[in-house]
């Protein structure tokens, strides 16, 4: 990793060969160093797609972890509303896509 890169969430997503469930993955990056890791299984129940599923997981992930991170990245492009109130986990962030 690059120590340019600080304070910063990544997360992906994987869903299993029955598409039943999905596993999404959760990095926090500061100093350009891993600091936090955590991977959690949804459960589909109502054949949600994987930029609902991930959408879900980046708002539970952050707010469980109290994440403040300015930057988020993406394996796709998210449509995504952001809150702009100061108590919310995406306060003053900005989601991209990650680029090759």
């Amino acid at each position: 990793m690059s120590n340019i890169l600080h304070n910063i969430d990544v997360f992906s997503i994987e869903e299993d060969t029955d598409e039943k469930s999905a596993f999404i993955n959760y990095l926090h990056i500061t100093n350009g160093a891993i600091n936090q890791a955590f991977t959690f299984e949804y459960k589909k129940r109502l054949n949600e797609t994987k930029e609902e599923l991930l959408s879900l997981g980046i708002i539970e992930m952050r707010e469980r972890y109290k994440s403040l991170s300015r930057e988020i990245i993406v394996p796709f492009e998210l449509d995504m509303e952001l809150k702009k109130m100061s108590s919310s986990p995406f306060h003053n962030a900005v989601i991209r896509k990650k680029t090759a």
